[in-house]
């Protein structure tokens, strides 16, 4: 820990010797004498901060390039529901049939494989992961996972009634260390059936009815992935952040 009674070190702290010279030294010593034996240790850093260059002399390698935009949920744009066929239902899973909610929920887990079958993320960029199950594999244990801890009244989907088909979802949950008023967009796919068609502006629309106008809404995806960001930007987010993933496996 490092103490700054006067803000000398806070003061324009990019270009501060001192600062990233102390952040160095403190990190160095975690490092040399770390309380594990081995472990998988990551970070969330914005490229060029004191924290960032100490990692990257120690040894961490940066697997992950993030961009992140927010809105309000009363700021989204999205295609009106009723605008849609009769056929498509947009609604939430706690809408379905519980006898049959296992059967959509399967068919949501194909839709995740269909659609990640390559990806930006470090499930599918860091080897250590890789080499033990595709990113895939990962995608599908997280969708497990939610359909477990994330509020089904969250879990937004669109439902082709006449073929008995997702044909596309999105996540929404939340994060314990942030405010009861923020949340983040987990996971969301369209099935390759149904793309340009519109359902991810019919699921921002549900989402927008969901939640109230004032709740604020985080996205991330990868620098790279255009597709997605222009998907944001026209649905009413703002870049706010570019962010990077550090790590260091110590065996």
């Amino acid at each position: 820990m490092a103490t700054d009674p006067y803000g000398d070190l806070l003061n324009e702290f990019r270009e501060n010797a001192s600062l990233y010279d102390i952040v160095y030294k403190e990190t160095a010593r975690m490092m040399d004498t770390p309380p594990w034996k081995s472990a998988y240790i990551s970070a969330k850093l914005v490229r060029g901060e004191p924290l960032y260059e100490a990692l990257i002399k120690l040894d961490f390698t940066e697997i992950e390039h993030r961009r992140l935009y927010t809105c309000k949920i009363g700021d989204l744009k999205g295609t009106p529901i009723s605008q849609f066929d009769d056929s498509i239902r947009f609604c939430s899973l706690t809408d379905l049939s519980a006898k049959k909610l296992s059967y959509y929920q399967d068919q949501i887990v194909e839709l995740c494989r269909e659609g990640f079958h390559s990806g930006y993320t470090r499930h599918f960029a860091d080897e250590f992961f890789f080499k033990k199950k595709s990113g895939v594999e990962y995608i599908s244990t997280a969708m497990k996972l939610n359909f477990e801890f994330a509020d089904h009244r969250h879990f937004l989907i669109a439902l082709d009634e006449y073929e008995s088909q997702i044909c596309g979802f999105t996540v929404i949950g939340s994060k314990s260390w942030l405010s009861e008023n923020i949340h983040t967009q987990l996971l969301s796919a369209v099935s390759k059936a149904y793309r340009g068609k519109g359902i991810y502006r019919g699921l921002t629309d549900l989402l927008s009815q969901t939640f109230p106008p004032d709740t604020k809404l985080l996205n991330v995806t990868h620098i790279a992935n255009q597709k997605i960001q222009r998907a944001y930007q026209d649905s009413g987010r703002t870049h706010i952040a570019d962010t990077v993933v550090l790590r260091r496996i110590f065996i």
